[in-house]
């Protein structure tokens, strides 16, 4: 049997029957700039980041050490054990301690030397650069040939891991160079974080070539229970359009109805069924 997954019409009915806002989205701060909207609430949904209190996300706000460590393990689903500790005497006992415990378990971030891994302070484009191609392994991903487009870079210690990204079209550079030294910013990290993820999600997505089969039941000479004037055929016709619409929009999915129009396989209501059952298969 091919890889399908079946609908019913009650099951498209039942998931569009909520409010519309359900599809909306929820999680817009007036701060985030257009450009890391989507990555924004791509990491919120993943529940990854958060906002303040205040209902701001801190866009502009400098990355620390310790909320990038965090950010990776989360991303990633790793498993925190919230009474693991870091070999790092300065993050003992810090509100991320168990997320630079999971982190370092996971060979993502170093120390700064001396058992130090300062986690309050900032996070630099380089070193984010690095926590990325270190997290996802995205050196086996690239096919950069080291040579470096900006001056900025050339020499750098960060300097193979920012052309990783480079070479994946993660990040680019700015009007002044690939600036490895400046401090990144929330808005900036985020969008580094969900672009990777996506890559990652893209290329190794176990529901591409997944079909959904939607199945709007009655049709045709078989209109259904009328409610106020509008037969349940018609209803739930336009319903499992609308469901395929959103599938289609926000998931890897090819989806199919059994009927597009208002019409019944067959006449009878048996062989109807039998017929929609072998569409299906």
């Amino acid at each position: 049997m091919k890889n399908k997954l079946i609908a019913t019409g009650i099951l498209a009915g039942s998931l569009l029957s909520y409010s519309s806002s359900i599809f909306a989205d929820i999680h817009k701060f007036p701060d985030v700039p257009a450009w890391a909207d989507k990555s924004v609430t791509y990491l919120v949904d993943k529940q990854v980041l958060n906002g303040y209190p205040d209902g701001t996300f801190g866009s502009n706000d400098t990355l620390d050490r310790a909320s990038a460590a965090t950010i990776m393990t989360k991303a990633l689903g790793i498993h925190i054990d919230l009474n693991a500790k870091p070999s790092f005497k300065d993050s003992q006992n810090h509100w991320g301690t168990p997320y630079i415990a999971a982190a370092e378990k996971a060979g993502i971030i170093k120390g700064e030397g001396n058992g130090i891994f300062n986690p309050s302070g900032k996070v630099t484009r380089a070193a984010m650069a690095t926590m990325l191609v270190n997290a996802y392994k995205l050196q086996n991903k690239s096919t950069n040939s080291g040579q470096s487009k900006f001056q900025d870079l050339k020499g750098h210690w960060g300097e193979k891991f920012a052309n990783t990204l480079i070479d994946l079209k993660i990040l680019v550079g700015t009007d002044n160079g690939w600036q490895p030294n400046r401090f990144i910013t929330r808005a900036e990290a985020a969008q580094l974080a969900a672009k990777t993820d996506m890559l990652q999600y893209s290329q190794s997505n176990p529901l591409e070539n997944k079909t959904i089969i939607i199945d709007p039941g009655h049709g045709g000479e078989d209109p259904g229970k009328n409610t106020k004037g509008l037969p349940e055929s018609k209803i739930v016709l336009d319903t499992s359009l609308r469901l395929q619409q959103l599938l289609e929009k926000h998931t890897p999915f090819t989806v199919l109805l059994t009927r597009e129009f208002d019409t019944r396989p067959r006449h009878d209501q048996k062989s109807s069924l039998q017929e929609r059952v072998k569409f299906a298969k």
